[in-house]
């Protein structure tokens, strides 16, 4: 929003008149959100830590995913060009 705001050339009133109510209803929320849900905190850490192995499992997958399908069409292009 910041770099938005300077290419549009709003003034510093007008970003601030914006910004900080929408800043300071986030920062409630969050603080609503830290304030019922602190006490619960090992059993989400706990979900968290499960769910983040689960993508880092998944972001490997993709990775190689990514990189057979690349190699795959690699050598499909060179059989074509060889088959010219």
């Amino acid at each position: 929003m910041l770099f938005a705001s300077g290419v549009a050339n709003v003034s510093f009133s007008r970003f601030l008149a914006f910004t900080f109510p929408a800043t300071l209803i986030k920062s409630m929320m969050l603080l609503l959100i830290g304030f019922y849900f602190g006490y619960a905190y090992k059993r989400i850490a706990l979900y968290l830590d499960y769910t983040s192995y689960i993508m880092i499992v998944a972001a490997i997958l993709l990775v190689a995913i990514y990189f057979y399908f690349q190699r795959r069409a690699k050598k499909i292009l060179e059989n074509n060009k060889n088959n010219l």
